[in-house]
């Protein structure tokens, strides 16, 4: 198979995610926006269900220069947050049932436990960049590349995460347990490749959820506290509120 330029095709792609967090009711301006920069960019846009924005595309490095267009773009950006993150593959993992669904599912956790305002690349896709050799040197201050035994860490995290994370009593402590690893291990691994502890990792998960329930709007902000693992109303409208400057029912009404 062959490129649109006539090269071989050798089958890899370079999945580009971004999560946007959006507090100022002028999201559509941000999403055209970004779309229009992939498109300048040879990106193909993937349709969601869900409320990323997910691109693919042949050359990882003109993924990458994507991804730091999109980012520069968006920290001028007030209100507006964005956790961004590229992986490469094949179409069919070994593991996989759907096309590419493993490299899509490496971006998706890392936008999930990423840094705000951070662009992630898997190994993978830095490798495959340096062989390139079509576009500028990546700035090394500017991406966060993470290694394939992390990904090990972030999969087993987010099995547990996706069984666990609605039960209030659901603490970092079941981490260690679960994944066989010491206290100090798991805080050293998970501070080094999210920026935060294992607590905070588990609030801000629950909170980036409960974005989610609430744009949904089939819950009362009473059943989005219960349903995303927090005991009390009241104190997920707390956390909620020192997290994104905004209460929960304000961020409900502005979906409206």
């Amino acid at each position: 198979a062959q490129t649109i330029s006539g090269e071989i095709d050798t089958g890899y792609r370079t999945i580009l995610c971004i999560t946007l967090l959006d507090f100022t009711k002028k999201h559509l301006p941000h999403l055209s926006e970004a779309y229009k920069v992939i498109e300048q960019h040879e990106g193909v846009v993937i349709l969601q269900p869900q409320d990323e924005i997910m691109a693919s595309f042949i050359y990882a490095s003109t993924a990458i220069q994507c991804a730091l267009s999109i980012s520069n773009w968006l920290a001028a950006s007030e209100n507006v947050e964005c956790m961004i993150a590229l992986s490469s593959g094949r179409p069919v993992d070994e593991k996989g049932n759907t096309l590419f669904e493993v490299t899509k599912k490496k971006t998706q956790y890392l936008c999930t436990a990423g840094l705000k305002n951070t662009i992630h690349l898997d190994h993978e896709t830095h490798l495959l960049a340096e062989k390139e050799n079509i576009s500028p040197a990546i700035p090394q201050h500017a991406v966060k590349i993470i290694q394939p035994d992390d990904f090990k860490l972030l999969f087993g995290l987010f099995e547990l995460f996706d069984k666990n994370l609605n039960a209030p009593d659901f603490k970092s402590k079941n981490l260690y347990t679960a994944l066989g690893w010491s206290k100090s291990q798991v805080y050293r691994k998970l501070n080094s490749l999210t920026g935060m502890a294992p607590n905070q990792l588990i609030q801000e998960v629950r909170l980036r959820q409960s974005l989610q329930r609430i744009k949904r709007g089939d819950q009362t902000i009473a059943e989005v506290a219960y349903n995303s693992g927090f005991n009390s109303p009241t104190y997920f409208t707390k956390v909620f509120h020192k997290r994104f400057g905004i209460s929960p029912r304000s961020f409900a009404k502005n979906q409206e």
